[in-house]
């Protein structure tokens, strides 16, 4: 079971539930859209949080691209979800999700 399974007993996910839903999104749009340098923490110049030269990353552009699509294809998945919610506080949250996601794909600039 994911942390967005839409079986009938996860319709009405739990706090600890919707908030890691929350988290799983945040760290996919940190992967797309990395926070600043000066967000992740003071390190020597040149040398991110002091732990030495970086390799580059592998194929960055195809795995971004591919994270995208998974948020797409998620935020159809709680479109439909939010029809079945079982209560309010549900529904919002699948609401708050799909606005996280569409700020991810579509940051303001």
């Amino acid at each position: 079971m994911n942390a967005f399974s839409f079986s009938s007993s996860a319709l009405n996910p739990d706090a600890y539930r919707r908030s890691l839903q929350r988290a799983y999104v945040t760290q996919i749009g940190n992967k797309i859209t990395p926070p600043k340098e000066n967000e992740q923490g003071q390190g020597f110049p040149g040398f991110p949080q002091g732990r030495g030269p970086q390799a580059p990353p592998p194929n960055t552009g195809e795995i971004k691209n591919m994270l995208r699509g998974e948020l797409r294809d998620l935020d159809k998945e709680l479109a439909s979800a939010s029809d079945k919610a079982g209560d309010r506080e549900t529904r919002l949250h699948l609401e708050g999700v799909r606005a996280q996601i569409k700020e991810i794909l579509e940051p303001k600039q």
